[in-house]
């Protein structure tokens, strides 16, 4: 089975994520940071994993843009998504206020893979952003393998 995984990535985390869950899938997996380059088509994918971080409450403008590109062939396939955020309680909120309840509603799930905040790869408004919001003053490392783990189980069922 050929399994694409695409997703938008800032500092890092999901893309370590995606990566981390494109080693346990079965079959041909390819991946794409959609911050850097888009795969030319959905074709030849019978499964697609959609991943992206969350800054501020908003998804990446290049992850909305992909999907809404790419929507009427998303449902064609088996597809799933994952997020990488501050919040675990809010990660299917977030793609809701950002996507449409329609496509999220049609995803094999939605999972959250943890988060992780390295202040030397910050911006100075992004770390007066994280101390002021969610009180963070440390670096944390919290990429969630069991979850990933679990993912890939379920992905490798179909």
């Amino acid at each position: 089975m050929n399994t694409l995984i695409v997703y938008a990535s800032k500092h890092g985390a999901t893309e370590r994520a995606a990566k981390k869950l494109s080693e346990k899938l079965s079959g041909n997996v390819d991946c794409f940071n959609l911050k850097k380059n888009i795969p030319e088509s959905l074709d030849g994918y019978e499964r697609v994993v959609l991943g992206t971080s969350v800054y501020a409450g908003k998804l990446h403008k290049e992850f909305v843009d992909f999907i809404e590109i790419n929507e009427h062939k998303l449902k064609e396939k088996e597809y799933a998504f994952f997020v990488c955020c501050g919040f675990e309680e809010k990660a299917e909120t977030y793609l809701r206020e950002n996507i449409s309840d329609e496509v999220v509603d049609k995803a094999l799930f939605v999972r959250y893979f943890g988060q992780e905040i390295v202040w030397r790869n910050m911006k100075f408004y992004e770390r007066a952003a994280l101390k002021m919001v969610a009180k963070v003053k440390d670096d944390i490392h919290d990429i969630r393998e069991r979850d990933i783990e679990e993912a890939a189980d379920v992905l490798n069922a179909f």
